[in-house]
């Protein structure tokens, strides 16, 4: 009666829990059978101990080590969201900061400064791809902008009048010679 705990086919050792409805006293017991032989050879001498013990004692250190690894995993669980917590925290912050600096530079302001990020690899990685971009940006425009003052300058030393107009037919840029030439000022001639 009762569950065979080991070694169902021994006759010489096995282990079954009593359960409590079982015995007068209502108390589940693990019950233990172990023969101890005087010489292995000889299977008819041997001492018999069956020592029993209450299911609750016996199951004690299990029931301690569940309690205490399910406190641990709390803890586990507790920390390693907070510590989530945080680093999502920080990322969305740099982020947010790199988001603003790369509007403002798209609105135009190529000199805007991006902020310093903490180390979050990706997040470090991006601004400093932004940082390259703005600086690669303002070089391109410093570059045209050079090209343009030169061009302006090479047409208005230039005794012929030049107009220069867009696809649909309105000034966009003149001369020195042609203002003087159609006797008005530049502002006057763009957008005609």
């Amino acid at each position: 009666r009762g569950e065979l705990l080991l070694d169902a086919g021994s006759p010489d050792r096995y282990q079954r829990l009593i359960p409590a409805n079982e015995r007068p006293d209502n108390v589940s017991l693990v019950g233990v059978y172990q023969k101890v032989f005087y010489a292995p050879q000889d299977k008819t001498r041997f001492w018999a101990i069956a020592p029993s013990i209450r299911a609750d004692e016996a199951l004690r250190p299990v029931r301690e080590l569940a309690q205490k690894s399910a406190l641990l995993g709390t803890i586990v669980l507790v920390i390693a969201v907070f510590f989530t917590f945080l680093l999502s925290r920080g990322l969305t912050a740099s982020l947010q900061k790199i988001a603003r600096t790369s509007d403002e530079i798209a609105r135009g302001n190529l000199d805007a400064e991006l902020p310093e990020v903490k180390p979050l690899g990706e997040v470090r990685m991006l601004s400093r791809s932004i940082a390259k971009m703005t600086t690669n940006l303002r070089d391109t425009i410093r570059r045209s902008s050079d090209r343009e003052k030169r061009t302006r300058a090479i047409l208005d030393s230039t005794a012929d009048g030049i107009v220069i107009c867009n696809e649909g037919g309105q000034v966009t840029s003149v001369n020195r010679s042609a203002c003087q030439l159609f006797g008005f000022q530049v502002d006057d001639l763009i957008g005609m």
